[in-house]
């Protein structure tokens, strides 16, 4: 996984970062980190090299599926045929089922004869398409299009909102005490030192992509009194909310400062402090691809904060529609001496 991650973070930056980092030009940097994280994916899960026009497909044809088919209007639900955006939200589902076809099909036409090149039967792809499980290739692709939808967007939007800090942010005390380790010892120890993970783990809180948090149905009932003293009681069987970004900013855990971009207050943090913050949720369903989502985030930001410095040349706006992302925000990179 990190040695693909490498390959392709390789490639962007040779492709796209330093063509306008020589020109001083911007670039959508949720869109770059779109890109990028799609391709490891595909490249690291299925064996798949996947174009800028398949990914910009596949995310134009999720967004108008999930509009419709997550948020649904119930009268929509029930008389779907009177209604023109039903069509064009399942038109953008065969979409989808077009792309995951084609996946299965050139790791099929790659490995006939039983032939691995190079890779393990660990694979997703692989794993789907020998899991005789599946009553057709209908469910097999209904299964990629899940995995490459949550093995994408989050990470891409945390690398996102972690660089759009550091562009707002270029005097952090960790950012400069990073890169003053990152000088003097090898590129493959840079994603261990300590200030970089501070950093990830305060562009996560900040921004927490996953806004909404989880959703759980609670066993049994609770009764608990509240920071005010008001009693409150929740009944067994309630669906209970865990707000990422109302938790993540709150000054009962990060103080007066909680929503400033500051990596050093997990240098002081306390029980209360970490516990508050669960970016992949937590217990037996939390996060089945947080290790991958890690690996990417530590990897990707590792090579671009040692060796670039960012700054903002469009601020854009904040998006939310499932995810908290930025939209149409643009830096500049230019590289370190």
């Amino acid at each position: 996984m990190n040695q693909i991650c490498l390959e392709q973070l390789d490639h962007w930056i040779d492709e796209v970062l330093n063509p306008l980092e020589v020109s001083e030009e911007s670039f959508d940097v949720a869109k770059e980190m779109i890109y990028l994280t799609m391709r490891v994916i595909a490249k690291a899960g299925f064996e798949y090299d996947i174009s800028n026009d398949e990914v910009d497909d596949f995310v134009d044809a999720l967004e108008i599926s999930s509009r419709e088919f997550v948020v649904q209007n119930p009268i929509h639900r029930n008389l779907p045929y009177l209604f023109p955006e039903v069509w064009r939200a399942k038109r953008a589902s065969k979409r989808l089922q077009t792309i995951a076809f084609r996946v299965m099909d050139s790791f099929r036409e790659e490995n006939k004869g039983g032939t691995r090149n190079g890779y393990g039967d660990d694979t997703i792809i692989s794993r789907i398409v020998n899991n005789e499980h599946y009553a057709n290739d209908t469910e097999r692709a209904a299964d990629i299009v899940i995995f490459l939808f949550a093995g994408h967007d989050t990470t891409a939007f945390s690398i996102a909102w972690t660089l759009i800090e550091m562009a707002r942010n270029q005097n952090d005390p960790q950012l400069k005490e990073y890169r003053k380790v990152a000088a003097n010892i090898e590129t493959g120890d840079w994603r261990r030192i300590d200030e970089l993970q501070l950093i990830i783990r305060e562009g996560m809180r900040l921004h927490p992509v996953v806004a909404t948090g989880p959703f759980r149905q609670i066993g049994k009932a609770f009764n608990f009194t509240d920071d005010d003293g008001s009693h409150i009681h929740l009944p067994k069987d309630a669906i209970v909310v865990l707000n990422h970004y109302a938790i993540f900013r709150h000054k009962k855990y990060y103080g007066n400062d909680a929503e400033s971009f500051r990596p050093g207050r997990w240098k002081e943090s306390n029980s209360d402090m970490e516990q508050a913050c669960f970016p992949f949720s937590m217990g037996a369903r939390n996060c089945v691809g947080q290790a991958l989502a890690n690996a990417e985030m530590t990897t990707v930001l590792s090579i671009l904060l040692a060796k670039y410095e960012f700054s903002i040349a469009d601020e854009g706006e904040v998006d939310f529609f499932i995810t908290l992302k930025p939209k149409g925000t643009k830096l500049i990179a230019r590289k370190l001496k």
